[in-house]
């Protein structure tokens, strides 16, 4: 809390508001982010939506990823590919293996997604 705290305020994002949430643990999901009982930091913010305001939000939601991470913490897989591909990885260490049992259901890779393209192994 303290990082996110540091980050929010260092940062002025535009915080309208923040939820406390319990997430129990998910065994069914692959690539779950509530791998044990957890509570969740759901922040509603208010972005510009200038090239300014985007590229803002990009590098202070590194940072938070970076301060989850850093505290053996996941993230929700958020619509934006903001994280980094190093980021995802570290919160997600079975991702490779999502995508390869992706690969055997799709070998033609009929279903793709930007999330897919962005993270999934170079080459692959």
């Amino acid at each position: 809390m303290d990082a996110m705290r540091h980050t929010l305020v260092q940062r002025q994002v535009d915080l309208l508001s923040l939820t406390v949430r319990f997430v129990p643990k998910d065994s069914d999901c692959f690539l779950a982010y509530a791998r044990e009982d957890s509570f969740a930091f759901v922040l509603y913010v208010n972005i510009p939506l200038t090239v300014e305001g985007k590229e803002s939000a990009q590098s202070w939601t590194r940072e938070l990823v970076d301060a989850v991470v850093a505290n053996h913490g996941t993230f929700y897989l958020p619509y934006q590919l903001y994280p980094r591909r190093n980021q995802v990885r570290a919160a997600y260490p079975m991702l490779d293996r999502f995508f390869a049992k992706k690969r055997e259901y799709d070998p033609n890779e009929v279903f793709d997604s930007g999330f897919y393209e962005n993270h999934r192994a170079p080459g692959k």
